[in-house]
């Protein structure tokens, strides 16, 4: 996980499947006040090898952007502040 610019928005990744062998990566936007709440989703998709899940987040500072690693790729994914 690691916070976007509003400290109320954090980025979260994991898979689109229990069983992370079967799935994709994905990359979870959440808001928290009194509930959790998911503000969007992208799937992590790669042509050469199955992704999972993600193994780790990394924001680059002062901006929104974030390194997303996964079983055999690396992202670089912007959150717009609605979407991804």
């Amino acid at each position: 996980m690691d916070t976007s610019l509003n400290s109320e928005v954090f980025l979260g990744g994991g898979g689109s499947e229990y069983n992370m062998k079967d799935g994709e990566a994905r990359l979870y936007a959440f808001s928290f006040n009194e509930n959790l709440e998911t503000l969007a989703t992208i799937n992590l998709k790669s042509d050469v090898k199955r992704t999972m899940g993600v193994t780790c987040i990394r924001r680059i500072s002062n901006t929104d952007v974030v390194y997303v690693g996964t079983n055999a790729s690396l992202f670089v994914v912007e959150w717009t502040g609605s979407k991804f």
